[in-house]
């Protein structure tokens, strides 16, 4: 009995990634309302872990949770904390000064947006998921 229970908690804590809800419409309502954005201005959204480096430091990446928003002018990454979406980080378009891809861009690359004071890294969660680059 306590084997199956064990079994099942570390299943668990190794799954312990919670999804964000972002393909529904009322979701995406509430992303639009939550985010302050209209409909049009979304090209794609997923669920991303991400870290942002500040050039010269050396703290470790621990990576976030956040549902990566990609509009025409910017990156959102929000935290969610049912039913409200929260921008935690946001990268404007216009500061990337370079973008690069870690692996091919027909599989869900890792990608680093770089700045003119700091760099952002982003793992897709989902494994088909293709930027718009």
């Amino acid at each position: 009995m306590y084997f199956k229970f064990i079994i099942l908690l570390a299943l668990a804590l190794l799954t312990g990634c919670t999804t964000i809800p972002y393909e529904k419409p009322q979701d995406q309502l509430n992303i639009q309302k939550y985010l302050s954005l209209k409909p049009e201005e979304i090209v794609t959204m997923t669920q991303v872990n991400w870290c942002a480096y500040a050039y010269g430091e050396v703290t470790p990446c621990h990576p976030q949770e956040a549902l990566g928003v990609q509009t025409r002018t910017k990156l959102i990454l929000a935290s969610y904390e049912k039913p409200h979406y929260k921008t935690m980080f946001e990268v404007q378009a216009s500061d990337v000064m370079c973008a690069h891809l870690q692996t091919p861009v027909d599989t869900a690359p890792n990608l680093l947006l770089f700045a003119q004071d700091y760099a952002v890294q982003i793992w897709p969660v989902e494994p088909s998921f293709k930027p718009d680059i």
